[in-house]
This record gives structure tokens, C-alpha cells and sequence, in this order.
């Protein structure tokens, strides 16, 4: 909106606030869909440092449980140095170079 009411815009300037949150409302709205589709998708990588500190064990549980699902058979978790799993039956830790990474186990 103007500031000061005795300045009259012109119509197009009326509309662009309008036409840029439409814009702005559609591009979001591809961006929802197209991440959407990802998570769908096996993930080969998943980096997740220094995140689970923040949260109750249960609510970590529930987090890693539904990382697992979303993480392809031949897929990587990074934690951070300090965490572990919840649930070490459902990972395979692996020591590499220094770095411990996860992989998801077969829940078969």
C-alpha cells in the first residue's frame, strides 16, 4: 500500500502485489509437490547432525524410525559424533576413516 493517500499509482502497480503473491503462491505450491515426490523416493544420503540432542527419546524413536523407512536399502545416516540410534536392531554402524556412519538393517 502507498503512504501517502494523496499520491495516486497507477493500476498495474495496484495489481502487482496480487499477481506477485499468486506467483509466489504457485512456485511454493511446485516446490511442496516436487519435495513431496522426493520423499517418496529412496534416499541413497541422509545428514542429520547434531539434530536429535533437541528431543526426547521417544520423539527420536519415532524420528529415526521414519528415517529408516525413507532410506534406500544400500543408504547412508550421518548422525552426529555425539548421538546414537534409538534403536541400534533396525542399524548397522560403520567406522570408516574416523567417521561412523549408519545403515538401515533389514527389517525382513
Amino acid at each position: 500500500m502507498l503512504r501517502n493517500p494523496s499520491v495516486s499509482a497507477p493500476p498495474s502497480v495496484l495489481v502487482m502485489p496480487e499477481l506477485f503473491t499468486r506467483l509466489l503462491a504457485e512456485r511454493l505450491r511446485e516446490l511442496v509437490f516436487r519435495i513431496s515426490q522426493n520423499v517418496l523416493d529412496p534416499s541413497r544420503v541422509i545428514f542429520l547432525r547434531n539434530v536429535m540432542l533437541y528431543f526426547s527419546q521417544e520423539t527420536r524413536r519415532a524420528l529415526l524410525s521414519g528415517i529408516h523407512c525413507l532410506l534406500a536399502p544400500d543408504g547412508v545416516l550421518f548422525l552426529g559424533s555425539a548421538e546414537q540410534p534409538t534403536d541400534p536392531s533396525i542399524w548397522n554402524a560403520v567406522l570408516a576413516g574416523g567417521t561412523c556412519y549408519f545403515r538401515p538393517r533389514s527389517t525382513v
